[in-house]
């Protein structure tokens, strides 16, 4: 067993099996995001979901939520933030069965469906890697039949459609495509800072970049893409996605906000593999490992049909 890791990032990519799109309920259509006339989204920042599309294995595209996923206990009530660049930081400190507030890090495979590990709930904050196994196994993937540990698989969202089963967590490999091997990949991400939150930035299949504004793909240069509401308002409607850097929460401590950005995946190890990436230390990890018990972000998916 290796040693407990808060160091957890900044471990090897390793290769894993890509998985194609997985089927759901509310798949999008070659016209763009659904709307209920199913006529063609052409805002960026639709109802639920960025307008984007993007790559995520050879024949597989998806679009990202607008915003990381968020909860609150008390009513048990699943909803994606107004922006992009939105997160709770030290609202996440208040976790418990009964809080009335919101929060947006969670332990790996909290979805709230009883998948056999010991800790389950979104509101789970107990340490302990052994606690947050699917099946009471580090190999079990959120994928499959354990498919419902998945926040998006097994929960309506009430800001983003409203039934169970139409949105996902990446996959490790997916990720790992998006990040590396998607045709030009490497101009299609970059550190930046948007209305003031660090983060990257993800652009779509065939960005067309918005007159008068500028992008530049990059490594440890957070302010060479630096937008305000406005120029992010015209990045977002050309489909960019931002993913900020809203930190990690271990046991009932939020901390390193504008510092790490750490995002669950549905791939296991044994800790597991989260999506990690440090201000001002580099663009990111495809494949880092993080332990299961820590609270971190989810961004979820839906598949383009």
């Amino acid at each position: 067993m290796k040693t407990s890791k808060l160091s957890l990032l900044l471990l090897s990519a390793a290769m894993f099996m890509s998985v194609g799109c997985k089927n759901t309920k509310n798949e999008l259509d070659d016209q763009g995001s659904k709307s209920s006339d199913n006529t063609e989204q052409t805002t960026g920042n639709t109802t639920d979901s960025i307008i984007g599309r993007f790559s995520v294995a050879e024949g597989c595209q998806v679009v990202f939520s607008r915003g990381n996923l968020q909860y609150q206990a008390s009513t048990g009530t699943w909803r994606f933030p107004e922006q992009q660049y939105d997160y709770l930081g030290a609202d996440n400190d208040k976790i418990s069965e009964t809080n009335e507030g919101w929060i947006d890090l969670f332990g790996f495979g909290t979805s709230g469906w009883d998948s056999g590990a010991k800790e389950y709930m979104p509101y789970s904050w107990e340490s302990g890697n052994e606690n947050y196994q699917p099946g009471n196994s580090y190999l079990i993937d959120l994928t499959y039949d354990y498919a419902n540990a998945d926040w998006g698989v097994y929960n309506a969202i009430s800001n983003g459609g409203n039934e169970k089963g139409q949105w996902r967590v990446l996959t490790a490999a997916e990720l790992k495509y998006l990040y590396d091997t998607r045709p030009d990949a490497a101009k299609l991400r970059g550190n930046a800072t948007v209305c003031g939150r660090h983060g990257i930035i993800f652009l779509p299949d065939g960005f067309v970049q918005p007159e008068g504004i500028k992008f530049y793909p990059n490594g440890k240069n957070w302010d060479l893409n630096k937008y305000n509401n406005l120029k992010w308002a015209d990045m977002e409607r050309a489909g960019a996605v931002f993913l900020p850097t809203a930190g990690y929460r271990t046991v009932r401590t939020a901390a390193q906000q504008e510092v790490y950005g750490m995002y669950w995946t549905s791939t296991h190890s044994d800790f597991t593999h989260c999506f990690a990436f440090i201000f001002n230390y580099g663009i990111g990890y495809p494949e880092g490992e993080g332990d299961r018990f820590l609270g971190l972000s989810v961004r979820l998916v839906k598949d383009v049909k």
